[in-house]
């Protein structure tokens, strides 16, 4: 694909925090703002499977581009300004809800380990909520836990977690965490669910046009300076499943054991395509 972003990455000099497949810079010219710079790394089963492959930042870039831009223009708030060159794109800096937000238009991926019971690829007939606490190392303030990113349930104004690969059914909470650890207090998770509606319904018309199933997809969120609750982070090839013709064009075919240029190819595609949302 085409690069039109020629213009060459700013001098960044001062890094927020990195991540597995992204760096986020402090933006050299304006403190409300960040910068965000994708890798060419992917990664799969928590980062146990890694590999670089060339050229992927500039198609993860591209794409999360083209689906905030699609959102911004459906009036959905988001912390997306502006893409500045192929691999950066610019942000409002925002303080990250420890919280993933995953909607489910289809039983896919960790759900049937949730859920056993359930026929592989079973159609909700509307989109399925679920929220998963955002944690590192198996801990969570300093609290060891059995599995990252858990399972969380809402009960009695707390979150309650669980482990996310296994039958829910079968599991007791391995741990409570107070509401005010996860979320201040002006934020309300109806907002936060209403809005991850909103994103789900816009992209899964935007891959319907394109005769592309949106089946489920991650959505991360941010409170800006101002304290309005906005989508953030990335929404790239990593942060969903999509089918076309009952095969996988995004992440899973990774997980899945493919590697190199055959994932760069779906990952090329799926950029040249979002470019037609906008």
């Amino acid at each position: 694909m085409k690069d039109t972003h020629k213009e060459s990455a700013p001098i960044l000099e001062r890094e927020i925090t990195e991540g597995k497949t992204k760096i986020i810079y402090e933006h050299p010219l304006d403190a409300s703002r960040v910068v965000v710079r994708s890798k060419d790394d992917i990664t799969a089963g928590d980062g146990a499977r890694r590999e670089t492959i060339e050229g992927k930042a500039v198609l993860a870039t591209e794409t999360t581009s083209n689906v905030f831009t699609l959102l911004n223009k459906k009036g959905i708030p988001t912390s997306f300004i502006k893409r500045i060159n192929a691999t950066d794109f610019e942000a409002l800096h925002c303080k990250m809800i420890p919280l993933e937000v995953v909607m489910r238009r289809q039983a896919l991926g960790s759900y049937l380990k949730r859920n056993p019971n359930t026929q592989k690829g079973e159609t909700f007939k509307r989109p399925l909520g679920e929220l998963y606490l955002k944690t590192k190392d198996k801990k969570w303030n300093g609290k060891a836990i059995p599995k990252d990113d858990p399972l969380s349930l809402v009960e009695n104004g707390s979150f309650v977690l669980f482990r996310p690969d296994q039958p829910l059914i079968k599991q007791k909470p391995f741990l409570s965490v107070p509401r005010s650890e996860v979320l201040p207090a002006k934020v309300s998770l109806l907002e936060i669910g209403i809005i991850a509606e909103k994103v789900f319904a816009t992209l899964e018309e935007a891959w319907r046009t394109l005769g592309v199933e949106l089946a489920d997809m991650k959505i991360e969120f941010g409170i800006t300076k101002e304290g309005k609750v906005v989508v953030s982070d990335v929404i790239d090839n990593d942060s969903w499943r999509l089918l076309q013709n009952g095969k996988h064009l995004d992440k899973q075919v990774f997980r899945d054991g493919t590697g190199g240029q055959e994932v760069k190819n779906l990952y090329e595609l799926v950029a040249k395509l979002t470019s037609r949302f906008v």
